[in-house]
Order: C-alpha cells, then structure tokens, then sequence
C-alpha cells in the first residue's frame, strides 16, 4: 500500500548520459560541494543520490529539436521517473531530481516531459529546471543589465532557451553569429567523444571570445555540459557562469531542507 508518509529524507537523483562525463561531472561537484552546506564526519553524513546515465535509447537533444529524429528524448526520461517515484515510495524518501542537459530543457522536450509528469501526480518527486534554477541565481548574484555571452549547441541556440529566460529579467544575452555557430557545434560533439581538447578546438573558441569581447560581453554562460567540462582551457578572464556548479548547490539545498 502507498504511503504518503515519506518521512525518511530525500534522495539527489541525476537523469544524465548527454553526455555521460558532464553528469558524472555534476555528481563529483555535489560530493565537492556539500561541505558547503552540512557537516561531514562519516560516509553516512552525504547525502543519497542516484546517478542514472542514459546514453542508449535517448535520442539526440539537438537532432529531435532541428526535426531530424521523431523520437521525443522526454519519453526516455519519463520512464526513469516512473521507476524514481515506484523508489521513492519503497525507500520512504522523497527525491529531488535534475535533467543534466541544457538543450533539454527546449520547450518542445522540457514541456512535454513536465506534462507527462504533472499527470502522472509524482507528488514525491521535485523535478527541477536547469534553466530555471541559472536564471534565479543569476538574478540574485548579477546586476541584471550584465552582458551575457552563451555557448552552446545549435539545438539551444535555435530554440533561445537561456535567451528567453534571462532577457525578460534584464539581462543582455549575445549569441553567436551563424557561422561561429556551426564550429561550436561541431567540437562540442568532438567533446562529448573524446573529452580532448586539441589546437583546431582552441582556436573556435579563441574566434568566439574575440567576438564576445567585442560585443562587450562580461560574462560567459557554458549553456552545454560538455563545454562545463572544458572550462578552465577556455581563454576568458571576466566570470564564467557554470550551470553543473550552479544546479549542484541548488540540489544540495533542496535535498537537505526541512
């Protein structure tokens, strides 16, 4: 029988493999940040996660949204929360849960999974926003006419996700023109095969700091996981934004609060 009593604290559950490093990247960074948070004398002081990589059968963020594939990835996604919420209730806990995807969070994919999980009722699972969650800490760590640069994938650039979330709060986005674009793309796809960083990749980001430093740009927004993986090779002295830093304390917060 269900219970509505799940009163045996709260479980971190990472829905990632796009690409597998960047949420594997995510799930050290809430292991390096939860001292920040709460005292840690044992093992037994960390707070649970479940980290689930799902590489196979989730289809290409970018390739569903430019209408190449008809595989909407947030029907993969919704099965992993079903079995979360079947977890949630064997183990007396509730859970907390991110998509660690930028480019997922395209209205046509975020959307479609928020609805199926509303009508689902998962009343035991917070499922927060990526996107959502930059924005607010955006908002309450920025000034908020501050000149935003993003790199991202195409899938995002397309569909203006952070666009559309940071500039009615204010802030200036500059995106990359067409051409810088399709350079972008393709080395973070490099990226998410080997995790190398050669000369060739260096210089598309060296073409695109120049550009956003011309435009004014202070700051850099790394709006796909892989790049976040990347970021300490990128030739940028103003503030680099990291969204796995930033949703990494944001799921802390959560899973600890009373």
């Amino acid at each position: 029988m269900e219970t509505e009593d799940l009163s045996e604290g709260k479980i971190i559950a990472l829905i990632g493999g796009m690409g597998p490093e960047s949420s594997l990247r995510l799930h050290s960074e809430i292991l390096q940040q939860t001292p920040k948070f709460k005292t840690l004398k044992t093992d037994q002081d960390h707070i649970d996660l479940i980290h689930f990589s799902l590489s196979q059968g989730l289809e290409d963020r970018t390739q569903f949204l430019l209408n190449k594939t008809e595989k909407n990835p947030a029907d993969v996604v919704y099965k992993t929360l079903v079995g979360l919420h079947q977890l949630s209730l064997y183990l007396h806990k509730k859970i907390i849960a991110a998509v660690v995807c930028n480019t997922f969070h395209a209205p046509p994919i975020f959307d479609h999974l928020k609805k199926l999980f509303l009508e689902s009722n998962f009343q035991h699972i917070t499922l927060l926003n990526l996107i959502e969650e930059v924005a607010s800490y955006l908002r309450e760590n920025f000034k908020n006419d501050t000149k935003i640069g993003i790199l991202s994938t195409t899938g995002e650039r397309t569909f203006h996700i952070y666009k559309s979330a940071l500039e009615p709060l204010g802030f200036q986005v500059i995106q990359t023109n067409e051409e810088q674009q399709k350079e972008l793309h393709r080395i973070i796809y490099e990226l998410k095969v080997s995790l190398k960083i050669n000369d060739s990749i260096l210089e598309v980001f060296d073409k695109i700091i120049h550009y956003f430093k011309d435009m004014g740009v202070e700051a850099l927004l790394l709006g796909c996981t892989e790049i976040s993986l990347v970021a300490e090779k990128i030739d940028w002295n103003g503030k680099k934004i990291d969204p796995l830093q930033i949703i990494a304390g944001r799921l802390i917060t959560r899973a600890i609060e009373k």
